[in-house]
């Protein structure tokens, strides 16, 4: 006798899939909920911090957002030693010039053999993460 194939029902295929999908979920969340340790942890009986410290430090705060604005706003260009302007295009091109030279001298100071070992170790750690994370994906795959 010959069997006649009949189309799937997409539309069953998907609401199944869905239910199958829901109750796996329902499981997992049953299963985490009902492991977890939800007795009520007691109460440090002393603080972790001293108390005095902490009302110093709350009472400077009250005090800073009770005092006065200045009326000043804050400038993007102050630094730890004082105000400071944007470079113009002439003091850029200076900078510019003098990290160069700079550069130029401590690459003359920097034996060959040593950079090619300081490249040569950076390779090695490039290679050694690379072997790393294609472990690790292979370990998580499996």
């Amino acid at each position: 006798m010959e069997m006649v194939e009949t189309p799937k029902s997409s539309g069953l295929w998907k609401i199944s899939a869905a239910a199958f999908a829901c109750v796996l979920v329902s499981a997992c969340v049953s299963d985490t909920l009902s492991t977890q340790n939800t007795a009520p942890q007691p109460l440090a009986e002393t603080p972790s911090y001293d108390p005095a410290q902490r009302e110093l430090a709350v009472q400077e705060i009250r005090a800073k957002a009770d005092a006065p604005a200045s009326g000043q706003l804050t400038s993007a260009y102050v630094t730890n030693d004082g105000p400071t302007t944007p470079l113009t295009a002439q003091e850029q091109a200076d900078k510019i010039a003098e990290l160069s030279q700079s550069a130029d001298q401590n690459s003359s100071s920097v034996p060959d053999a040593e950079l090619e070992a300081k490249q040569q170790s950076i390779r090695d750690l490039r290679n050694q993460a690379k072997t790393h994370y294609n472990s690790a994906v292979n370990t998580i795959k499996n």
